[in-house]
C-alpha cells in the first residue's frame, strides 16, 4: 500500500525506506493505514515543480496517532485550564493586596477548595506565585502561559535533579565554605582594638 501510494503521488521509494515505513507502521491496524494513505494521496501536493513527498509523520498524523510531543502539549494545556478554573473560584485578593486561596461561597453554599496536584503547585511557585498567574495583562498573558508550560514540562526532571542534589555530601560542604564569617564584636571605646580585630579578621 505504501509503495503504490508513493508511485501514485509521482515519486519513488527505495527498499530501505520502505522497510522503515513497514517497521514504523507495523503496530497500526491495516484499515487505519489504508485510510491514512488515502488521505495522503488526496491532500499532499508537490511544490515548485517537485513531486509530493510522503513521510512517516504524514501517515501518523492522518492515522490519528498522538506523538509524545503532542501528548505533552495536551497535558500542559489541561493543567493550565485546571489552574484557571481554580483561580476563578478559589483565589482572591485580600485587603492587603495579597492573593490567597479560599473556599468558594456561592448561591448554593460553600464549596471547599480542592487540593491542587503538587506538580501544579510547584509550577506556580516557579513562575512567580499567584501574583504572576492571576489577571495578567493581555500582553503578558501568552508569556505567562508559555512560562507555565515550560516549568510544567520540566517538573519531572527538576524533581529528579533536586533529589539527586539533596543527597550529595559535596554540595553541603560547598554550602558550608560559602557561609560568610561572623564579624567580631565592635568596641567603640578602644580604636586600637578595633583596628587589631579588623586585621585579625
Amino acid at each position: 500500500m505504501v509503495t503504490a501510494t508513493v508511485e501514485a503521488m509521482g515519486a519513488e521509494l527505495s527498499a530501505p525506506a520502505l522497510n522503515l515505513f513497514v517497521e514504523d507502521l507495523a503496530e497500526l491496524p491495516d484499515d487505519a493505514i489504508a485510510c491514512a494513505l488515502t488521505r495522503c494521496r488526496r491532500e499532499i501536493r508537490g511544490k515548485n515543480g517537485f513531486p509530493p513527498v510522503l513521510t512517516i509523520a504524514d501517515l501518523f498524523d492522518r492515522a490519528g496517532v498522538v506523538t509524545d510531543g503532542e501528548a505533552e502539549e495536551a497535558e500542559c494545556r489541561a493543567a493550565w485550564d485546571a489552574l484557571q478554573s481554580y483561580v476563578r473560584r478559589h483565589v482572591v485578593r485580600n485587603p492587603e493586596g495579597v492573593y490567597e486561596e479560599r473556599d468558594f461561597v456561592g448561591n448554593r453554599g460553600r464549596v471547599p477548595k480542592p487540593e491542587l496536584p503538587q506538580r501544579i503547585r510547584d509550577t506556580i511557585r516557579r513562575v512567580g506565585e499567584w501574583q504572576a498567574i492571576v489577571n495578567p495583562s493581555p500582553n503578558d498573558y501568552p508569556h505567562v502561559q508559555r512560562r507555565f508550560y515550560e516549568e510544567y514540562r520540566a517538573w519531572t526532571a527538576t524533581e529528579y535533579a533536586a533529589t539527586r542534589l539533596a543527597g550529595v555530601p559535596a554540595l553541603e560542604q560547598l554550602a558550608a565554605t560559602m557561609t560568610m564569617p561572623t564579624l567580631p564584636p565592635r568596641s567603640d571605646s578602644n580604636p586600637e582594638k578595633i583596628e587589631r580585630d579588623a586585621a585579625d579578621w
